[in-house]
């Protein structure tokens, strides 16, 4: 099942849920024939069907779960990290991050429950970012039965921001001596950019990328697709060449992390992949605080 957003108006999704599950539940209709005459017969059946995985936007996830958008202070389906307000990197306002931990709380299906249950107890308007029960019901359990939009919370998010850091130039924290001050770390140069250029006119990406990457001149302009080929694909093996210098500390957390999803991508993932993910992630939250 897929939720999206088709315009720029908000879909009502309660609406569209509740009969969704009023016609998943009121069962099917099917139309019945006695053998050797005309006569039919109409009866409903139902068919127990079970949801894999409810996958889609963010925001419209969200908003199907019936849960605060995922700017607010705990926008995570899957934990209750808390989120805090910083300036973004880029000078254009504020915006919500996470603080980066070893251990922070799950959320499972049972805690989603007896948030459900606090909520209601207390008459708050939100509970953990919880705002009520699932449009959606029993038909999906949260958050076990709800994939994450990597594409928001991974690529348009840190990934983003690193990468352009790294090309572009970035203030980084000196620690090396007793007084700490903060440097700038240039960005790529002349023959680092050629390097990349000869690179991707060589490279030949996914059947569903139609045209060439755009040079990293224009990274400010890059779509999806984009940022999806350079976290799979490029920055695993051209970054790793020219990736160097002052900014190859920064680089190589983004590459735990991009390795985190990397072993994930697969059609069979075994528990020694998860582990292995985890420990990418780990490894990469650890030091990318430094930067």
């Amino acid at each position: 099942m897929i939720a999206i957003h088709l315009s720029d108006r908000t879909p009502d999704f309660k609406a569209f849920c509740e009969r969704f599950v009023k016609e998943f539940n009121s069962g099917v209709q099917v139309i019945f024939y006695k053998v050797n005459d005309d006569e039919m017969q109409t009866r409903t059946a139902k068919f127990r069907v079970r949801c894999n995985m409810l996958t889609g936007d963010i925001s419209a996830i969200r908003s199907v779960l019936n849960l605060q958008s995922y700017t607010c202070h705990f926008g995570c389906l899957h934990c209750y990290c808390e989120a805090v307000t910083e300036s973004s990197i880029f000078g254009n306002g504020r915006k919500r991050t996470y603080a980066c931990s070893e251990v922070y709380a799950l959320r499972t299906n049972d805690s989603y429950q007896k948030d459900l249950i606090e909520l209601f107890a207390a008459g708050a308007h939100s509970f953990y970012g919880v705002m009520g029960a699932s449009h959606l019901c029993n038909l999906v359990r949260v958050p076990e039965d709800v994939a994450i939009d990597y594409f928001h919370t991974v690529l348009l998010e840190p990934f983003k921001e690193d990468i352009t850091r790294i090309v572009c130039s970035f203030m980084s924290i000196n620690r090396e001596s007793s007084i700490i001050k903060t440097v700038k770390i240039s960005g790529f140069v002349d023959p680092q950019f050629n390097h990349f250029r000869e690179a991707i006119e060589m490279s030949i990406f996914p059947s569903e990328f139609k045209r060439k990457i755009k040079s990293w001149t224009n990274i400010n302009s890059y779509k999806d697709i984009e940022w999806k080929n350079l976290l799979l694909y490029i920055m695993p093996t051209v970054l790793t060449d020219i990736c160097n210098g002052a900014c190859k500390p920064l680089f190589l957390v983004n590459l735990c992390l991009a390795n985190a999803v990397i072993v994930l991508m697969k059609d069979n993932v075994s528990a020694s992949d998860i582990k292995q993910s985890q420990d990418n992630c780990i490894n990469g939250t650890l030091t990318e605080h430094l930067y």
